[in-house]
């Protein structure tokens, strides 16, 4: 990816035990992917 163009980025922290475990910083191009969602009440 270049300087300046869009990204989709995610972080992940696993925990165990009240402790983090691993952590996971994501970055995919934004001209490669979608993001769509569904809420539903509680």
């Amino acid at each position: 990816m270049h300087a300046g163009a869009a990204c989709l980025e995610i972080e992940r922290l696993t925990q165990s035990g009240g402790r983090s475990v691993t952590f996971a910083r994501l970055c995919y191009p934004g001209d490669r992917h979608q993001v769509t969602a569904t809420f539903e009440p509680r």
